[in-house]
């Protein structure tokens, strides 16, 4: 579901303390999508992986060909390979049409 479709990312809440999060919308493809395990894989555009947040709530825009989804998202894992930065999160709220 919704694998290589482009997804968005943006900070949405940020829980570390004095943390000062990257507020810009980061691009991104959707690597794996598994919503009955609530866990999305990303493979990052553009950006240093450092920028995502392991301690931030995140709002994730699919462009699915039906339409947009949104999603609020965790990030618990991050790292590099092949294909480049690949973060890992899991889905907190489903998919809704609407933000």
């Amino acid at each position: 579901m919704f694998e290589n479709d482009k997804a968005v990312i943006r900070v949405e809440e940020c829980f570390l303390e004095g943390g000062d999060p990257d507020m810009r919308d980061h691009d991104c493809k959707v690597l794996t999508c598994s919503p009955e395990e609530d866990d999305i894989k990303l493979l990052l555009y553009e950006d240093d992986i450092t920028v995502i947040s392991l301690d931030c709530i995140y709002l994730c825009r699919i462009d699915s060909e039906e339409g947009p989804v949104y999603s609020r998202i965790t990030f618990y894992k991050r790292f590099l390979n092949k294909l480049g930065c690949v973060i890992c999160a899991r889905i907190n709220s489903g998919f809704t049409k609407k933000v």
